[in-house]
This record gives structure tokens, C-alpha cells and sequence, in this order.
């Protein structure tokens, strides 16, 4: 299927809107979702065996980091690391019970602009949405 200009144009437009409206805060997104501004950052962020960690915490419920590796037939340090990027994302959050840590998820719902806006707008909504997550990152990180 291929779409024309126009429809580009719009879908675009649309884009370059929803961006703003999160920017401005005249759209609110669940807190319970992430958004990508590319496909690089989402495949950058959930490789293949993060995204099986996350389906693993959904669905098992895992009591600990330990008890999640062996679910996913991983070394506890390679599953601990990539639990450790998931949360700095905040895509999950470590609880620490005494010496055990048990991961749950934060984020259900991913966002992906699928057509960023071209004109002057939409690359200054998307760099004002960059610029506001590194500086979230950076209070994150302190």
C-alpha cells in the first residue's frame, strides 16, 4: 500500500501535532507509556533479548532477578545488566526486598511516531522532546 503526498503531508501534520501537544502539555500520555521518536531508539532500547525479559516479567510474575534469568535461560549477570538498562529507560522498576530484587513493569503502552513532520515545526517539536528527555535523564541520573 502506498500513500500520496497529501496523505503523507497529513499523517506528518498529525504527528508533528501530537508531539507538540505532549511538549506543551495540552495532551496528556498515560504515565504508563514510553515514547520513540525513531525506530533506531526503540531497537536501540528493546533488542530482542530485553523484549524477552519484559514479556517474562508480564507474564510470570518472577519473584527475583534470579528466578527471571533462569526463566529465560540467561546468565543472572547478563539478565541483571539489562535489568538495569530497562530501569534507567524506566521502562521497569527493581524492587529490592532485603537481598532479593524483583523487577515489575512501569511502561505498558509504546508511542512511535511513524512520520515525524518535516517542516520547521516538527523538527523544532522534536528537538524540544529530545532536549526535555535529556534533561529528565540527567535529574534521573543525579
Amino acid at each position: 500500500m502506498s500513500l500520496s503526498r497529501a496523505e503523507l503531508n497529513r499523517m506528518s501534520d498529525a504527528t508533528t501535532a501530537l508531539l507538540e501537544g505532549v511538549i506543551n502539555d495540552t495532551i496528556d500520555i498515560p504515565n504508563n507509556s514510553i515514547v520513540f521518536l525513531s525506530y533506531k531508539d526503540l531497537f536501540e532500547v528493546l533488542t530482542k533479548k530485553r523484549l524477552e525479559l519484559i514479556d517474562a516479567i508480564r507474564d510470570l510474575a518472577p519473584n527475583s532477578a534470579q528466578a527471571l534469568a533462569r526463566a529465560v535461560h540467561r546468565k543472572k549477570q547478563a539478565v541483571n545488566r539489562d535489568l538495569r538498562y530497562l530501569e534507567r529507560q524506566e521502562i521497569i522498576k527493581l524492587e529490592r526486598r532485603g537481598r532479593t530484587v524483583v523487577p515489575r513493569l512501569e511502561k505498558e503502552i509504546i508511542l512511535l511516531p511513524l512520520v515525524m513532520g518535516k517542516g520547521k515545526k516538527g523538527k523544532a517539536a522534536q528537538a524540544k522532546l529530545v532536549k526535555e528527555e535529556g534533561a529528565r535523564e540527567s535529574v534521573a541520573e543525579a
